[in-house]
């Protein structure tokens, strides 16, 4: 589906206006393979990204992909990021001085439920000025797309992506496969209502 550029493709509009607002910092939790830390990182050469995973072997994987993408410079890495943590990361030292500033942020999160505990902005007061597009698991954590949308009400535009069916005739690459091999290379194995928020921030 990477490949073929059917990944997440309901997202690409919503990318491409992230993308737009020229953050300075970009978070990715649960970053994998690094499919949207290097990609954001192609995107936007200027940025600071942080991409965390648990996986040791995902970090591997998307330290090598920074690394063929030429954007191992700008791409960093850590392994656990809670809530706390997140505000250290994004309030940011301002110039000798003058105190701190908070940069603009883009937050980029998928982390199977966790989503939770992390986007808590009473924890981390600095998310009201973050923008954050998050895959929501309601599935593993029972009402947490509507928990979200409600702290986020205050400080920010929400909008819910939901799942949308793929059509193999759309990708001349799938041509000369089956319907059942095609079928298959673009399952993503999602869950219904597994669906994505945006939250664009409003300052």
């Amino acid at each position: 589906a990477k490949l073929l550029g059917a990944y997440e493709c309901e997202l690409h509009p919503a990318i491409d206006l992230l993308v737009s607002r020229a953050p300075t910092l970009v978070v990715n939790v649960g970053a994998g393979d690094g499919y949207y830390a290097v990609g954001i990182a192609r995107l936007l050469p200027e940025a600071d990204v942080l991409a965390v995973d648990p996986d040791p072997l995902a970090l591997r994987a998307c330290r090598e992909t920074a690394e063929l993408n030429d954007v191992a410079s700008t791409v960093r890495f850590a392994s656990r990021l809670d809530a706390p943590e997140l505000q250290r990361v994004l309030v940011q030292p301002g110039p000798a001085g003058g105190g701190t500033r908070v940069p603009r942020a883009l937050l980029v999160v998928d982390c199977e439920g966790y989503e939770d505990e992390l986007l808590d902005p009473a924890l981390a007061p600095a998310l009201a000025q973050a923008d954050v597009l998050v895959e929501t698991h309601d599935f593993a954590r029972a009402g947490v797309n509507a928990r979200l949308t409600a702290r986020f009400a205050a400080t920010h535009r929400p909008e819910r992506i939901a799942i949308a069916a793929r059509v193999a005739s759309a990708f001349p690459e799938l041509a000369g496969e089956s319907p059942a091999t095609a079928r298959g290379l673009l399952d993503e194995f999602r869950h219904v209502p597994q669906s994505w928020l945006v939250f664009t921030a409003r300052t």
